[in-house]
Formats: C-alpha cells, structure tokens, sequence
C-alpha cells in the first residue's frame, strides 16, 4: 500500500542519514574533508572498500569497529530491502489468491469454512477464514471480536444500530441511578 511505501522511504531515508552522519563523524575525528567523509561511508555502507580511505588515528578505528558492521547490515537493508521485501509480498499474494479458486474449491473447504454449519459460505466466513489462513489474524481474536460484537448487540438483532445505543444508555442510566440509590441509602444508615 502507499502508506507502507512512504514508511519505508521516510525509514530508508532516516537510516541513510544517520550513516552518512557516522561517516562525517569519523571524518571530523581523521580530520577529513566532508567529501571525503561521505565517500567513505559510501564505500563502506555498499562494502566497496577500497581502502583508499582508512581511518588512522586510534579514536578514528575504534569508532569504526562499531560503524563497519553497522554499515554494511543497514546498507544491505537499505541496498536490497525493498526489493526483496517487494518480491516476497508478491510470492505472498499470488500464493494466497492461489489458494482458493474456482480450480481448487471443494467440499472439504466448504466445510472447513462453514464456521456455522449450514452448508453455505458467506462473505464473512470467508474473509474469516481465509485472514486466518494467511496468518494475518488467529482464531482467538476472531472469537474475541465476536464475542464483543455479541456483547454490543443488547437487542440480540444480529446488527448493531441506533436501538443498541438507546438500549445500553437506558441501561447505564439504571446502574447510575442504583448506585446513587445504594450510596443514599448508606448515607441514611449513618
């Protein structure tokens, strides 16, 4: 989706700073000219490493024993995540679209889909099943949802509607008032 993408981009893009900031850092403990800095945090982000460009002083390597391998894994991350991450969700998707087509629908999913035995599939069991399926959600939460669905529709109508609010408001104006009346009447026992 576009928001994935653009998370990624702002997160690619906060993580290529920060390296290119370790590298000026480095450059300002070598004394490095800035271009020089980010040349070298290039070189060692892509593992390029021509040793062209080395830090000397003691201050200098120790900072890079920490920046080396930190570069090189969130280079690889920056270099090659979002095309491995694109290519794997597109397996992901053609798998699952796969699952379940005309092809290869049959009794046996019919029935591990007919959540309320009645020999049909609706909309809901299948979105359901097939959220389960893809491991996007698991069955204790599907059941939780329900049970607060179930817990919401106080006219037992199968829907929620303007009816269930009335009804749970005048319900909750009886449990206030049984509380004040509880609290009244220990107030008079005093």
């Amino acid at each position: 989706s576009w928001s994935s993408i653009m998370n990624g981009l702002i997160h690619r893009t906060i993580l290529f700073t920060i390296l290119i900031l370790c590298g000026l850092s480095i450059g300002q403990i070598e004394h490095w000219p800035w271009y020089d800095s980010i040349y070298y945090a290039i070189i060692t982000l892509t593992t390029v490493g021509y040793g062209d460009i080395a830090p000397s002083t003691q201050k200098g390597r120790l900072f890079a024993i920490f920046f080396i391998p930190l570069s090189i894994a969130h280079g690889g991350q920056l270099l090659f995540g979002t095309a491995i991450s694109s290519l794997l969700q597109k397996r992901r998707e053609k798998y699952y679209t796969s699952l379940y087509t005309a092809d290869t629908f049959n009794m046996g999913n019919l029935h591990e889909m007919d959540s309320n035995h009645n020999n049909l599939v609706n909309v809901q069991e299948f979105v359901e099943f097939m959220l389960v399926k893809m491991e996007l959600v698991d069955k204790r939460l599907l059941r939780d949802l329900h049970d607060q669905f179930k817990a919401l529709d106080v006219t037992k109508s199968g829907y929620l509607s303007k009816r269930d609010l009335q009804v749970m408001a005048k319900q909750k104006v009886r449990q206030a008032k049984a509380k004040h009346d509880k609290y009244e009447g220990k107030e008079e026992d005093k």
